[in-house]
């Protein structure tokens, strides 16, 4: 895992995170699961979050790593973008 220390890469990434939460999400024996739907974007966001070690990644499906509900959980989306 890559550490995020970087404010304006950690609110990128928070909105990468939260919009495939968001659209590509659902419940699976009660917990969320991502599922990219074959889509590239969904494909290519993968790439990413996996690269910073928020998701695991297992076929077309993911799940969130401890590091990627840390990010979640810090509602950055309640702040304004760092300049």
């Amino acid at each position: 895992m890559t550490a995020i220390e970087n404010p304006r890469e950690q609110h990128i990434l928070y909105a990468l995170a939260l919009m495939c939460s968001q659209y590509l999400s659902e419940e699976h024996e009660g917990r969320e699961v991502l599922d990219h739907l074959c889509m590239g974007a969904g494909e290519e966001a993968y790439k990413v979050l996996e690269a910073y070690g928020l998701i695991e990644v297992e076929g077309r499906g993911a799940t969130w790593t401890q590091a990627g509900t840390d990010l979640m959980d810090r509602r950055l989306n309640q702040m304004q973008f760092p300049q």
